[in-house]
């Protein structure tokens, strides 16, 4: 029996080449029980990081700004979780409760903080581009209390009573 040495040579090279193979898509797929890479999200062209609210519950909502409206995006452990975007303003207060935060639309010039009193608790928001962004008061809670305040600190106008939409 002659044994060929050129298909002998062939066929271990055949051999090394698959398992190279399988080994470079066995690295190359991702591990399940490693977390998914992290993307930094951005919203549209035009907005721009505004505040930082921390929540109770360890998760943290940031507010984006720009001249068309806002973004809130909610955070938990340095993740992204869920974002929600609104366009337009108008010439007259409102509050939407997002991703456990209150967003709330600030119609008076020169407004630099807001006052925001609910269910006993009074918070202050600074105000960007004509939004302020604060921890939602507790469920059942349909209206909040509203004061713009000045650079100097001082009420520009009277409290405002505000509903928050959907909630009754």
């Amino acid at each position: 029996m002659r044994v060929d040495i050129r298909l002998l040579v062939r066929g271990l090279f055949g051999c090394l080449a698959v398992a190279v193979a399988l080994v470079a898509v066995v690295l190359a797929v991702p591990d399940p029980s490693d977390p998914p890479a992290v993307t930094s999200w951005q919203p549209p062209d035009g907005y721009q990081l505004a505040d930082t609210v921390s929540l109770p519950d360890d998760r943290r909502l940031r507010l984006w700004t720009g001249d068309s409206g806002w973004y809130v995006d909610a955070l938990r452990a340095g993740r992204r979780e869920a974002g929600v975007g609104a366009r337009g303003g108008g010439d007259q207060y409102s509050a939407s409760e997002v991703l456990g935060g209150l967003v709330v639309r600030v119609p008076v010039a020169g407004a630099r903080t807001l006052t925001v009193r609910a269910a006993g608790e009074t918070r202050n928001g600074t105000v960007h581009a004509g939004t302020v962004l604060v921890p939602a008061p507790p469920a059942g809670v349909g209206t909040v209390l509203v004061t713009p305040l000045g650079a100097d600190g001082l009420p520009l106008g009277g409290e405002t009573v505000v509903p928050i939409v959907g909630r009754s």
